[in-house]
């Protein structure tokens, strides 16, 4: 594509991805990885962007393509980085949508190498002289790499907006894949799932900050009940069975037993409607 069309697609991009965050912060304030994830990804694609006009501003195609795909590539990286030095730094667990960003980010990686490779070091249609010019050297390479690097943008943006369901590794989150679709072919309801395994995640969290909002010598009994409910929500990642019935019932025990501590129920009041209602 030409540069003018790349500038204002690299813009929407950026608002896309800041708009994104933005609306986690208002509606889904508990997802911190996801909100700093989106943050991530416009601040790195914003500095990645502004820095490459710079860079461009005087040069020819050819001098561009020298640099423009390195940039990129350690952009993609840079989202990584900053993404796995926050989780370290804050101490809190990745959800399965970071991963996938992950991903995404390594198909990116492999096409600005390729893409560099083409243009600067070897043709990789012929193993010749590098590819030079845009009008007359262009093969299915710079057209999948056009589209895929804007395919790309898109599904990470959606995996921004998308449920975080069980956030316990990547390999973890394959299984809970598997089961999801196992599920849905037993008859078992797709939507209730993921809706409902989420906002149970969304309680569990919830609740364990009202607990902690508790004396500890008093915390004993609310814990129990949630560590059953967590405990549930586990075997039904395991084996596929439907135990969100139960999982609610314990969740609603715990929040009461938190809510009435004397100490603690009139601070806890709203907390633990927000809790009923995920």
């Amino acid at each position: 594509m030409d540069n003018l069309t790349a500038f204002l697609l690299d813009t929407i991009w950026i608002v896309s991805f800041a708009l994104a965050m933005l609306y986690n912060i208002a509606r889904r304030k508990d997802l911190k990885p996801i909100i700093w994830l989106a943050g991530i990804l416009a601040v790195v694609y914003a500095l990645n962007h502004g820095t490459t006009a710079c860079l461009f501003d005087g040069k020819s195609f050819r001098q561009h393509v020298t640099f423009q795909y390195i940039l990129w590539s350690g952009a993609c990286a840079l989202i990584v980085v900053a993404a796995l030095a926050f989780r370290f730094a804050t101490n809190t667990r990745l959800y399965w949508v970071t991963y996938a960003v992950f991903f995404v980010l390594a198909i990116d990686v492999l096409g600005n190498v390729l893409m560099h490779v083409d243009q600067n070091v070897v043709g990789l249609n012929d193993w010749g002289e590098p590819n030079l010019l845009w009008s007359k050297d262009r093969w299915w390479l710079w057209y999948w790499y056009s589209a895929q690097s804007n395919i790309n943008n898109a599904v990470m943006l959606t995996l921004l907006f998308v449920p975080v369901g069980l956030e316990i590794g990547f390999m973890k989150q394959t299984t809970n894949i598997k089961k999801v679709f196992k599920s849905l072919l037993n008859g078992f309801n797709f939507f209730r799932f993921i809706g409902g395994v989420n906002n149970a995640y969304n309680r569990v969290d919830v609740i364990q900050d009202m607990i902690n909002a508790m004396p500890i010598e008093q915390q004993a009994q609310a814990q129990s009940l949630l560590c059953s409910a967590k405990e549930l929500l586990y075997r039904q990642d395991e084996t596929g069975v439907d135990h969100l019935d139960g999982v609610n019932l314990l969740l609603d025990a715990a929040a009461h037993v938190a809510l009435h501590h004397p100490a603690t129920a009139q601070a806890q009041y709203a907390t633990a409607l927000n809790a009923k209602s995920r």
